[in-house]
C-alpha cells in the first residue's frame, strides 16, 4: 500500500519555525559554553564545600543590578564584569541558599524599633 503524495503547499510557518528553533538552539549553546567558561574562571567547584554540580553565581558585595530586569545573556556579561571586580564567587545551590540567609532576623532591626 502506497502513502499517497504529499500536499503540494506546505505551510510555510513550518519553516520558519524550524529556523527559529535552529536560532534558539545556537543561542543555547552559545550561552552554556560561556557559562562554562566563567565557572572555569571561578575554579569549577563551590567555595565553601567543594561540589561540582548545580553551580551558581554568588556575589560578596550586593549587586547594582537587578536579575529580574536582564535576560541571561545580558546577566551572564554582568556576571563576567562582577567576576573582573572581584564581588563574584561560585557556589552551589545549597550553600548559596544558606550564604543568602540571615542568621537571625532579630538582629535586624534594633530593641526599638518593631520588626514590621
Amino acid at each position: 500500500m502506497a502513502l499517497p503524495p504529499p500536499h503540494p503547499q506546505q505551510p510555510q510557518y513550518v519553516s520558519v519555525l524550524s529556523e527559529w528553533q535552529k536560532r534558539r538552539n545556537r543561542w543555547n549553546e552559545k550561552y552554556h559554553a560561556d557559562r562554562a567558561v566563567l565557572v572555569e574562571a571561578l575554579g569549577g567547584k563551590c567555595k565553601c564545600c567543594g561540589a561540582t554540580e548545580r553551580l551558581e553565581f554568588h556575589h560578596t558585595e550586593p549587586r547594582t543590578w537587578c536579575a529580574r530586569d536582564h535576560n541571561r545573556r545580558q546577566r551572564l556579561r554582568l556576571y563576567l564584569i562582577d567576576l573582573q571586580n572581584g564581588a563574584l564567587q561560585l557556589l552551589c545551590k545549597r550553600c548559596n541558599r544558606m550564604a543568602g540567609e540571615p542568621s537571625s532576623h532579630a538582629t535586624d532591626f534594633d530593641d526599638d524599633e518593631p520588626p514590621f
